[in-house]
């Protein structure tokens, strides 16, 4: 079922009205067989039922003088008649609504619309703003019908428009819906959209109520999930239009009709980044990834692009609750060779990587990419890449190979570089890399004022297993 789009309202508010302060249900009772819609003006005939509640002094804005035309008078007006007793709504300026309930903890609250909800906006201040009240939810598109008043204008407006209200009073910022008949206070979750890093797209919910991306679409709530709080710190994600729950099942992720099922909890992990991973609340490694076709299933964390969104806000104002990934590598060298000569290729048989301590089994060798330069003599860094995530490890390099038979082939003696003064030199520089003190012991495991045709690398391994 399509609808149009509704037009644009330009509503001002008053800021001079008084403020007084006061000091798993189902979301909503009224259904759509009691629920009876009000797609008429309500009569100012004081011999009229409903004048009672809209312009009778019994109304809490007609009492004080400001009656309808006001949004706020109506809303109000038309609580009261709902509930068939005074509700428990602020008397204040309409963008105090929203948060007034929530800080009151008197009716529940959240991003879904139901009958006889009051939806209410704000003007980013929490003073200003606007609210209705549901009357229609046209639950195959997405849709909902509002009555409202407006503030020195309209007495009576109906207006349908999506349920995010991104198509109406755009101006403003849609907070949420007030369930006046439920008490329990609690709230039911904000909505929010997922674009997809990797592919610059967002999930989208399509005819055959399976989750796909796609661009940014003007029928924006098919691509609006409402974030419910399973009270653990983990969240339950709904399917803004078909009301069908976010759910995996191995690699698969699809919309289910059921929230029983623990495989329908999600994680949400803040990256260092800024970015956002959804995983699994039972296996936080498991996350959903969107390859670069499109396809959307569950795969191992790897901090990819396919792996990382923006959760960008449609309603509300609370804040999710998030955990932050370490995503912390550590390489650890201790059975790993760590002495190499120049141009030597590295050798990284024995390395072992752990991401936030704990050790990777089996490595991807396609992620692995070590960074190095052994033209230099002397300690250097080793880094190791792997994914998008780094660490560094030292190891020395010595100086070339020098035959000592060459040597002697070049010249006489006489001629020749002193070996014994490279030799000693060597084996300074290696020792002052260590933390070992040399010993005279240690010296004396090479005769260098004797041996005149030691091999000088061959004495640095050699003094580097003694050590």
């Amino acid at each position: 079922m399509h609808l149009s789009k509704s037009a644009k309202l330009f509503v001002s508010f008053t800021t001079s009205i008084i403020i007084l302060l006061s000091n798993t249900t189902t979301i909503h009772a009224f259904t759509a067989d009691n629920y009876v819609s009000r797609l008429t003006e309500p009569s100012n005939d004081t011999s009229a039922e409903e004048y009672r509640y809209y312009y009778s002094n019994e109304n809490a804005f007609a009492s004080i003088g400001y009656g309808i035309p006001n949004c706020t008078a109506y809303a109000w007006g038309r609580a009261f008649e709902l509930l068939g007793e005074k509700p428990k709504l602020t008397n204040g300026n309409a963008g105090r609504w929203y948060t007034y309930n929530i800080n009151n903890g008197y009716y529940a609250y959240g991003s879904q619309p139901k009958l006889g909800a009051v939806a209410c906006w704000d003007n980013y201040d929490n003073i200003n703003g606007h609210v209705a009240v549901v009357e229609q939810v046209h639950t195959e598109s997405g849709f909902i019908t509002t009555s409202e008043s407006q503030w020195q204008q309209l007495s009576f407006a109906l207006y349908t428009y999506q349920n995010d209200s991104s198509d109406h009073m755009s101006r403003y910022r849609f907070l949420g819906y007030i369930y006046i008949d439920d008490a329990s206070g609690k709230f039911y979750g904000d909505t929010f959209q997922l674009y997809s890093q990797n592919t610059n797209k967002y999930i989208t919910v399509n005819e055959d109520v399976q989750p796909v991306v796609s661009s940014k679409c003007y029928e924006t709530v098919k691509q609006d999930f409402r974030f419910e709080p399973a009270g653990d710190g983990s969240y339950r994600l709904w399917s803004s239009v078909y009301n069908k729950v976010l759910t995996r099942n191995g690699d698969s992720i699809y919309l289910s009709d059921s929230d029983e099922s623990e495989n329908s909890l999600w994680t949400i992990y803040d990256g260092s980044d800024g970015q956002y991973t959804l995983s699994a609340a039972d296996d936080t490694e498991n996350v959903i990834t969107v390859s670069d076709n499109g396809s959307i299933y569950m795969d191992q964390y790897k901090k990819d692009p396919s792996q990382l969104f923006d959760i960008k806000r449609m309603t509300g104002l609370t804040d999710l609750e998030t955990t932050r990934r370490a995503d912390q590598l550590t390489v650890d060298s201790s059975e790993a060779k760590t002495q190499y000569y120049p141009d030597e290729i590295l050798d990284l048989t024995d390395i072992a990587l752990s991401i936030d301590g704990n050790k990777i089994e089996t490595l991807d060798l396609t992620k692995l990419s070590p960074v190095y330069d052994f033209e230099s003599t002397g300690m250097t860094d080793v880094t190791i890449h792997y994914g998008s995530l780094s660490a560094s490890y030292q190891v020395y390099v010595a100086a070339p190979i020098t035959d000592s038979k060459s040597m002697n082939n070049v010249g006489s003696a006489q001629n020749s570089p002193d070996v014994n003064d490279i030799l000693s030199t060597e084996i300074t520089t290696y020792l002052s890399m260590n933390t070992t003190e040399s010993t005279s012991e240690d010296l004396q495991k090479f005769d260098i004022n004797n041996d005149s045709t030691v091999n000088i690398s061959d004495a640095v391994c050699a003094l580097a297993n003694v050590k």
